[in-house]
């Protein structure tokens, strides 16, 4: 309205209450999950995956904390908002026995986004893995450590009502206060850390892992609504309806989980070995490093550190001392100890593996069975090709020599 505030002609009178009441549609629903945006939509099966493992090395080698780790596992496993795990407390974990003796986790995450209710006043209670549950178990335990050294006259019971993700500047400010005091700030939301916090964490970390794409070539910006949006589309790809879309996401109704069943397009076509070849150093599958010898490898001396093929050929040297349980050599060419050789019989596991994607794939007509080793199949062409690289530095420093 600045050409008739400023006093211009040419616009008449009925045209200003006119446009002051047109109201324009906001963004379509689910457009980014719809035309499947390399940028705003679902993470693909590669990109999930690399994001996966490379927060598994980083936590592994103590580039990030118990705390982030464990804040950016649930939203990947849980799909939550950062409203919701930001009001999660201690005592919603909940840890039990089954009846063969293994240990069940199951984490109560209270409900946000419901008209006229209460703070924790509703919740939904998620099954986690061992491997979940025992982490998030394990950051409990390290915030009552450091809440009892401050505050070492409470009892376990009060810090029960620490927040999983606590604020620590605002405990250390409580320093000095009454225990009176102290005690409704617990059981309060006063050291709940607050949810916009939570969504600059994940993306955060998620910068400093650099992810690249596969799709776009750069690296993926991870956020807590697209890894939602991941979370409905897989489960559609696996066939479950809006219903159990819904229940996974803590949606009221379908509405917003039918986005994911409507048009669902076809993520994981079979590998074209052109392309892949070109995917495969964007993938940034293998994390080990290539020798041009078993002499050069991390217990190259050892002879039971050789990695073999199904057909018994030698394909690389492992270099971890630990145990490891690991399919081989299947598991090895994404694990950062894998060691493969220059002259490794790699081309043998590469056809293998397409051959089981194949054959798998004839027998369920899944797409996404079939792809559960694609990320191994890129790891084996990104070997192959760096193979191809050495050789022929190698012969041109023969050749100058």
């Amino acid at each position: 309205m600045c050409w008739v505030e400023l006093g211009h002609f040419g616009i008449e009178p009925e045209v200003v209450p006119l446009l002051n009441g047109w109201r324009l549609r906001g963004n379509t629903k689910g457009l980014a999950v719809r035309i499947t945006c390399p940028k705003k939509g679902a993470l693909s099966d590669l990109e999930f995956a690399g994001f996966q493992q490379r927060l598994l090395k980083a936590f592994e080698t103590g580039d990030i904390t118990l705390d982030h780790f464990v804040l950016v596992t649930l939203f990947m496993a849980t799909g939550r908002r950062p409203c919701q795990l930001a009001d999660i407390k201690a005592l919603d974990f909940i840890e039990t026995r089954s009846c063969d003796g293994l240990s069940e986790f199951v984490l109560k995450v209270p409900r946000r986004k419901q008209r006229g209710g209460r703070w924790r006043a509703e919740f939904k209670a998620i099954a986690l893995t061992p491997e979940i549950g025992m982490a998030v178990r394990e950051l409990i335990v390290e915030n009552e450590a450091t809440f009892l050294a401050l505050w070492p006259g409470f009892t376990t019971p009060v810090t029960k009502q620490l927040p999983l993700f606590v604020a620590w500047q605002s405990v250390l400010k409580m320093k000095h206060v009454a225990l009176d005091s102290l005690l409704l700030s617990i059981e309060g939301e006063a050291f709940h850390r607050r949810s916009r916090v939570l969504g600059i964490r994940l993306e955060q970390v998620a910068k400093s892992l650099f992810v690249l794409s596969e799709r776009t070539g750069s690296p993926i910006r991870v956020f807590p609504l697209r890894l939602r949006r991941t979370i409905g589309t897989r489960a559609a790809r696996e066939g479950y309806g809006a219903l159990i879309i819904a229940e996974l996401l803590d949606h009221s109704d379908t509405q917003s989980a039918s986005i994911y069943t409507e048009n669902l397009p076809e993520h994981v076509d079979p590998l074209n070995e052109a392309v892949s070849m070109q995917l495969a150093p964007l993938a940034q599958a293998f994390a080990g490093v290539l020798v041009d010898l078993e002499a050069e490898a991390l217990r190259g001396s050892d002879i039971g550190s050789r990695i073999r093929t199904e057909g018994g050929s030698n394909a690389g040297t492992c270099g971890h001392y630990g145990f490891c349980g690991a399919c081989a050599p299947v598991a090895c060419y994404t694990c950062r100890h894998f060691q493969p050789w220059l002259d490794g019989e790699h081309n043998e596991v590469l056809e293998t593996l397409r051959s089981e994607r194949s054959r798998i794939f004839e027998a369920t007509r899944d797409p996404v069975m079939s792809s559960v080793n694609d990320r191994t199949i890129f790891a084996v062409i990104e070997v192959i090709r760096r193979c191809e690289f050495r050789r022929t530095e190698l012969k041109g420093a023969s050749y100058i020599g």
